[in-house]
């Protein structure tokens, strides 16, 4: 584009009192510079940002496992916590058969000691 522009300024015809064609051609350069230099800093910061995106989705990638993995505990935790109830159920059943058990034994024994009398 550069060529170009300095092949095209110096043939413009009829305006050489009103074009400094240097001048214009070091403006032209110069807003060329710039605008290559705001084009790769925008690069640059797309390339960050497409890696800011890549870290995001990794990070919501891994709290998605973090919260599978937290629901499969809850589940599990749950499990567990009606496993235990119906073992303590289980226990306390035992617990009053074997009350229940020792109080006929203590009638029993009452009706046999009468009985060998």
């Amino acid at each position: 584009f550069r060529m170009v522009l300095q092949m095209w300024t110096p043939e413009v015809e009829g305006l050489e009192g009103y074009i400094d064609a240097e001048a214009y051609t070091r403006f032209c350069e110069q807003q060329l510079d710039d605008y290559e230099k705001e084009r790769e800093r925008l690069l640059a910061s797309l390339d960050d940002l497409r890696s800011s995106e890549e870290e995001v989705l990794t990070m919501r990638w891994t709290l998605r496992c973090k919260e599978d993995e937290i629901l499969q505990i809850q589940r599990t935790a749950a499990e567990l916590k009606t496993l235990y109830l119906k073992a303590q159920c289980d226990a306390d059943d035992l617990y009053n058969e074997n009350l229940r058990l020792r109080q006929r034994e203590a009638e029993d024994r009452k009706k046999i000691a009468e009985l060998l009398r």
